[in-house]
């Protein structure tokens, strides 16, 4: 079953990786608003996945992630009642030894192009291999959107990819992102 979760996490990379070509360096800091999101071309598809390359099964059995491995930007894709939509994750250090702080960053796919661009601050942690961001304040907020959380396992010392799930909104499921360069 790892085997497979690990073959599922590294064809999400390389589709991403491959489709990056635009040299995007993700370079937002988590304390100002993602304004490259927001201006980002809804055509663009540097970092586009659907649904049906998320995974729903994600295990955990490798070494232990420091959590200044996963610090940086992510992209990639979340699944709520909207439809896919993409989602940038910049991931920074907190005050504790494993504290994170987060921008959550969210906007249309290729394939959803009505989906607005909004973006909010998290935190939580990287504590036994796993991911817990809450969500804190708004940024951006497009009207009728509602704040998630994300929980998922982190696998590896040097992760390039991290695939869990959006908690605390019915009618959400997954998220898949991979790390930027």
């Amino acid at each position: 079953m790892l085997a497979a979760v690990l073959v599922v996490g590294l064809a999400i990379g390389g589709v991403l990786l491959a489709r990056n070509s635009d040299g995007d360096s993700g370079s937002s800091s988590p304390t100002e608003p993602i304004t490259e999101l927001a201006t980002e071309s809804a055509t663009e598809s540097a970092t586009e996945i659907s649904s049906a390359t998320v995974p729903t099964d994600v295990v955990t059995t490798a070494p232990a992630t420091s959590r200044d491995a996963i610090v940086g930007t992510w992209t990639g894709v979340y699944v709520c009642a909207q439809g896919d939509t993409r989602l940038r994750l910049v991931l920074d250090r907190g005050p504790g030894p494993a504290d994170l702080t987060a921008v959550f960053a969210f906007g249309p796919t290729e394939d959803n192009p009505d989906v607005p661009r909004g973006s909010y601050r998290m935190e939580g942690s990287l504590s036994d291999g796993l991911l817990d961001l809450h969500a804190t304040t708004w940024i951006k907020k497009p009207a009728g959107y509602l704040t998630v959380d994300i929980e998922a396992p982190v696998v590896g010392e040097a992760p390039l990819h991290i695939a869990g799930e959006i908690t605390g909104a019915s009618g959400c499921s997954t998220f898949a992102v991979v790390q930027q360069a």
